[in-house]
């Protein structure tokens, strides 16, 4: 496949000041490149949201600064033909939550199990947003973006494995009534099982009607 991506980032390279003149490492891919690759680029945010739509890469907003701009399109040109490993998610998961365990931690220590704790167990609760998205100036701020998740896993009382993983999706006009979050609740029994849904929907918005003021999710960032 010819990426006329690689051609606008030589070009933006000079202007920056960014050395592109190094010979290519040896597992780079070689990409034969002509004005006809360059002129089809107009729209840098176009442009990478249908090399996510094509899976060649995994998120458009690759900087996670909360925006599909320039910026995005520098670090895809900068990493172009090298090989990568893409996470997978934990069995049973959706593919969305792949790596979650290196997303922004909400809790600065592991939350240990409570009375009458609906997700019993020694719980982490991540997000795929940013720090200074959610938190800018330091104080974090409500509602969450579009486009959040939001994955809670707990490890069971005398576990040494993951075995529940509550997931938020934010979308935009999904269940306005419910802060626009989707809620679904896995779990397994062993660690070499995979996940199934045991809750969804009603089953969760009677528990997080009590953090509407944090947008329905109870953990704040530490």
């Amino acid at each position: 496949m010819r990426y006329s991506l690689v051609y606008v980032l030589l070009l933006m390279g000079l202007a920056l000041g960014c050395d592109y003149g190094e010979d290519a490492e040896p597992e780079r891919q070689t990409v034969e490149l002509t004005a006809e690759d360059f002129k089809d680029v107009q729209d840098p945010r176009a442009f990478l949201i249908e090399l996510q739509a094509k899976g060649a890469i995994p998120e458009a907003d690759v900087n996670r600064d909360g925006v599909v701009d320039i910026s995005d399109l520098v670090i895809v040109a900068r990493n172009f033909g090298l090989e990568v490993v893409l996470d997978e998610p934990l069995p049973g998961l959706p593919v969305d939550t792949a790596g979650y365990e290196r997303w922004l931690r909400l809790n600065a220590e592991p939350i240990p199990p409570r009375a009458a704790d609906p997700h019993n167990g020694t719980k982490n609760v991540y997000t795929n947003q940013r720090r200074n998205v959610i938190a800018p100036g330091g104080k974090q701020v409500f509602p969450y973006p579009d486009g959040t998740i939001i994955v809670k896993d707990a490890t069971r009382p005398g576990r040494d494995f993951i075995g529940l993983v509550a997931v938020m999706w934010k979308v935009k006009g999904i269940d306005p009534a419910h802060g626009d979050w989707r809620f679904i609740e896995y779990v397994r029994d062993a660690a070499d099982q995979p996940f199934r849904e045991i809750a969804w929907g009603a089953t969760c918005w009677g528990c997080h009607s009590g953090a509407v003021d944090t947008d329905w999710a109870f953990t704040r960032l530490d």
